[in-house]
């Protein structure tokens, strides 16, 4: 296979009942693929975690308030690995901090994140909350380098936060 398979694909705004049924057609179109119990398991952690911030984090804009917040999800599929892709608005004041924790929270290279949620960046230490780790911090830990992400101005008030995450086919 040397093109993009497109396997989920959703655009419009999230409820808990959009989402449900999101997870719920990823685990048939997988289960046709006949993906490995692992890797689906893996993608369906990531799609809930990305789907979490949409749904915590995401803004509505305002002449789109009526339909709530909304996102855009991709869930694909290229010769060597599986690609989550997920976007949502973002109002501009808020990107510069999300910028800096995204920016914090990613892992250098070479290192390897220890279990203990205590993390040493040459000589300075940084500590995780338990909520970044269940969510973010977990994504970082189990496919760090794999994660990529950009902010896309939109208009004077928001932007659009666009996250990517790959996962190995093998």
């Amino acid at each position: 296979m040397s093109e993009t398979q497109v396997i989920v694909s959703y655009n419009g705004s999230v409820n808990e009942e959009v989402i449900g049924s999101i997870l719920q057609l990823s685990d048939v179109r997988l289960k046709q693929l006949n993906v490995a119990a692992r890797k689906k398991k893996s993608i369906a952690k990531i799609l809930i975690e990305c789907l979490r911030n949409v749904f915590k984090h995401g803004d509505a804009r305002q002449k789109e308030l009526s339909k709530g917040k909304s996102c855009m999800l991709m869930v694909g599929q290229k010769k060597d690995h599986y690609f989550i892709v997920s976007g949502n608005y973002i109002k501009k004041r808020k990107v510069a901090a999300l910028r800096q924790r995204l920016e914090e929270l990613k892992p250098e290279p070479a290192l390897a994140y220890p279990a203990s949620g205590s993390h040493s960046y040459g000589s300075e230490q940084v500590l995780t909350r338990k909520r970044t780790r269940t969510g973010i911090m977990s994504l970082l830990r189990e496919f760090g380098q794999q994660i990529s992400y950009d902010f896309k101005p939109i208009d004077d008030q928001y932007d659009f936060f666009c996250m990517e995450i790959k996962v190995s086919a093998s």
